[in-house]
């Protein structure tokens, strides 16, 4: 197998600019993302029902991302935002929720840095669901 084999600090550099292209891009703030896909699953840990959605969210120069959220039955506020956030808060009153439901459907995702934990090292992830923007200044291909 053929492989190129930069020097050290040829690899720092390459990583370095790509942490700089993402800084750029991938920054906090409102952006449109839509439910691609959807489905109804068991946590691991609790052994509770939980409807999980992936997310693509649009950021600037047509980059997107796709993000995966949990939705688990024991944290109905989370259920309850995202019915919100795709224009369908009677659905939550309904106290079902089926994929069919909420695939293809847009909405904005408020993204912040959010603390990790573990490694002590912040992150950029979804901090709120909110209804689809009209306005937004993110451009969609």
């Amino acid at each position: 197998m053929y492989f190129p084999n930069p020097t050290d600090e040829e690899i720092e550099a390459e990583k370095a600019a790509k942490a700089k292209e993402y800084a750029e891009i991938y920054k906090p703030g409102e952006y449109p993302a839509q439910v691609v896909h959807s489905y109804d699953a068991i946590a691991k840990t609790s052994g509770k029902p939980m409807f999980v959605a992936t997310l693509i969210i649009h950021f600037s120069e047509g980059k997107t991302k796709e993000k995966i959220m949990y939705f688990p039955q024991s944290f109905p506020k989370k259920i309850s935002d995202l019915c919100k956030a795709i224009g369908q808060p009677d659905l939550y009153k309904t106290g079902n929720i089926e994929p069919h439901m909420v695939n293809g459907q847009w909405l904005t995702v408020k993204m912040g840095n959010v603390l990790n934990t573990k490694d002590q090292k912040f992150y950029l992830d979804v901090v709120e669901l909110l209804p689809q923007q009209e306005n937004s200044n993110v451009e969609i291909n």
